[in-house]
């Protein structure tokens, strides 16, 4: 949308109430506002395709001023999974990493600064496997399992057609 809108009849043109203000932008969007106790979050996320964790140090990040907390696994027992038909993808990974962009851990800060900082400062040993990154060794099945499923299937799921209904 412009500036200048042209209405429907085609003929009168006026200025969009709010066209001044995107163009300059001085238009204030919901994210540009910021409440006064709001904490800004950010995930640390892992670099490797496929890898074992060996640990993760967080205290520096916790130590940091401005850091009001630091999540790993070791934060959600029983609430770490999720996932659509069964929650058993983890929110945070605990022994192993299977992609890269795989959740680690994560920081609430009072700000971005200081939130990307804090991830700058935890540490995690991880030991590197080998990655399968190409589809044509599948066929014969001599690639390194990344996950826990003996078959390498995550899910099967059948999806059975609702039947239509008169509105």
């Amino acid at each position: 949308m412009g500036l200048v809108t042209k209405e429907k009849s085609g003929s009168r043109w006026r200025i969009r109430p709010d066209g001044p203000a995107k163009v300059t932008g001085s238009l204030v969007y919901l994210t540009d506002m910021r409440h006064p106790d709001e904490l800004i979050g950010a995930v640390l996320r892992s670099e490797h395709p496929h890898a074992l964790i060996r640990s993760i140090s967080t205290e520096k990040a916790v130590a940091l001023p401005g850091v009001h907390a630091v999540l790993t696994w070791r934060d959600v027992p029983g609430l770490n999974g999720f996932g659509i038909a069964k929650p058993d993808q983890p929110v945070f990974c605990e022994d192993k990493v299977r992609y890269v962009g795989d959740a680690v851990a994560a920081v609430a800060a009072d700000s971005r600064e200081i939130a990307a900082e804090a991830l700058a400062l935890i540490e995690v040993d991880y030991e590197l496997l080998p990655v399968v990154d190409e589809a044509l060794p599948f066929r014969f099945g001599n690639v390194p399992a990344t996950t826990p499923h003996p078959s390498r299937v995550l899910l099967r799921h059948l999806a059975k057609p609702a039947p239509l209904r008169e509105r």
